[in-house]
């Protein structure tokens, strides 16, 4: 993804957020920061393809800038001009918000550069109110969801659920999925096991200048974790939300003994996230594993020692929370157990 930044002689280097604010009103100067944006993308693109890289490149399109009455005809003569470039080879990325502003005008450009062979992709997905209903007539080629969802990915079973809804309207519209925000190894583990097997951020890479990337591709061998790792049939993903929410009670019950909240976490063994998938939402396979039955005990002695450490008068609970941690960490090995089949 071409990324734009301000290399400042007295600041350094500056983020869009920094100086776009102070021209996005402007809709001539937005135009003409879009236009030389486009020329030295599409000029950076046909210089690595004729070094020889298998590469395509997105570039970001701001509402100003898409809406003009010349944008197609600019895209044109930019094919021509860098005509070692094929069409196939550029996507342009429009924010969600911007999709669903005019949609008439907006929709009909986005299917003349469809047209022209060019992908489309919608960034920040999840963040709009985009309506299904005009979701399915835009042309697009691509969701991209929205980094704020997938950056706690491992701490939110609502942004994971956002994220897995998104994964399916993609598959559904027959697109492309990549999610933005891919911070840690772990992330992307989740990513694909929920079925997204496209992703970006400071997991994978920071941002660089244009002249490092072809070493960088060369080089870059990625995590081999993520090799190994398979999407996961819907009983299994459950278990994915069961072991954030289960990780969040047991954050709860740290934050009630070093007193750093007065809200005593449910210690019903059967009112847990864990303890209802347990009963209620595992399914027959998975209650026939030869780990359950030893997932159930420890749950229930986790429940059963939480309660009773934390109705106790003892000052020092530390120790009490060492041994909940153990207990946990059971937990995950018995359901990653379960998960793997």
């Amino acid at each position: 993804e071409a990324l734009l930044r301000w290399n400042d002689p007295q600041n350094g280097l500056v983020y869009p957020e920094s100086f776009l604010s102070l021209v996005e009103h402007d809709s001539s100067i937005m135009i003409d920061l879009g236009h030389w944006v486009l020329e030295t993308a599409l000029s950076q693109l046909e210089t690595w393809l004729l070094a020889g890289l298998d590469i395509s490149l997105s570039i970001n399109v701001s509402s100003h800038e898409l809406q003009h009455e010349n944008f197609v005809e600019v895209l044109q003569k930019l094919l021509t001009k860098h005509h070692h470039i094929k069409p196939n080879l550029i996507e342009i990325e429009i924010l969600e918000t911007l999709a669903f502003e005019n949609f008439e005008l907006t929709s009909d450009i986005l299917n003349q550069c469809s047209s022209m062979g060019i992908s489309i992709a919608i960034d920040d997905f999840g963040t709009g109110y985009a309506s299904l209903n005009y979701l399915k007539k835009l042309p697009k080629n691509t969701l991209k969801i929205d980094k704020s969802f997938v950056i706690d990915l491992l701490t939110s079973s609502q942004n994971m659920s956002i994220v897995e809804a998104s994964i399916g309207l993609a598959n559904a519209f027959n697109s492309h999925v990549v999610a933005e925000g891919v911070e840690s190894e772990k992330i992307g583990e989740v990513l694909l096991q929920l079925g997204c097997e496209i992703a970006q951020g400071y997991a994978i890479s920071e941002a660089m200048p244009a002249q490092e990337v072809e070493d960088w591709i060369q080089s870059w061998k990625g995590f081999s974790s993520w090799e190994k790792v398979k999407p996961l049939n819907p009983q299994n993903r459950a278990i994915l939300h069961t072991e954030v929410e289960h990780k969040n009670w047991i954050n709860a019950i740290e934050a009630f003994i070093q007193n750093r909240t007065s809200e005593l976490p449910n210690l019903n063994s059967s009112q847990c996230y864990l303890g209802n998938w347990l009963i209620n939402e595992s399914s027959k396979a998975q209650r026939e594993h030869p780990e359950f039955n030893e997932l159930k005990e420890i749950h229930d002695e986790l429940h059963h020692y939480a309660e009773k450490l934390l109705r106790s008068n003892k000052k020092d609970k530390q120790a009490g929370v060492d041994k909940i941690v153990r207990l946990h960490k059971k937990i995950l090995v018995k359901l990653n157990a379960i998960m793997e089949g």
